[in-house]
């Protein structure tokens, strides 16, 4: 995560209030979003699946699969986030290796917990 430090200018941040929609279920998007502070419901079909704290982010499927959002992602508190668009993401990817091993890192971390409450339910 610190790598997007290098990248990022404070003005690139978006503030957004509890109960803002950050994007919806079935919307095609071309921006993923880095959660700086703050926390973010994930619903579907309006069922909370989780709640994502700072330094996670969110809609990355979305754009790796180009395909529309599987859940919406709504501000549980007031949020900062950093929007990232699908152009950036992959010139970011492709030219800072350590970028693109902070976001494996981070999907990989939310995989991880996922399969722990699957295996809970």
């Amino acid at each position: 995560m610190e790598t997007l430090n290098l990248f990022i200018h404070p003005a690139d941040f978006v503030t957004v209030n509890a109960g803002d929609i950050i994007f919806e279920q079935d919307q095609v998007s071309e921006t993923l979003y880095v959660l700086i502070e703050g926390e973010v419901v994930i619903q579907r079909d309006g069922e909370n699946m989780v709640t994502l704290g700072p330094k996670t982010i969110l809609g990355e499927m979305a754009i790796l699969e180009n395909r529309p959002h599987f859940a919406s992602a709504i501000a549980k508190t007031i949020c900062q986030l950093i929007p990232i668009s699908q152009e950036r993401f992959r010139f970011l990817v492709e030219q800072t290796p350590n970028f693109a091993f902070d976001m494996m890192a981070m999907m990989a971390e939310r995989l991880h917990q996922m399969n722990i409450k699957a295996i809970e339910a």
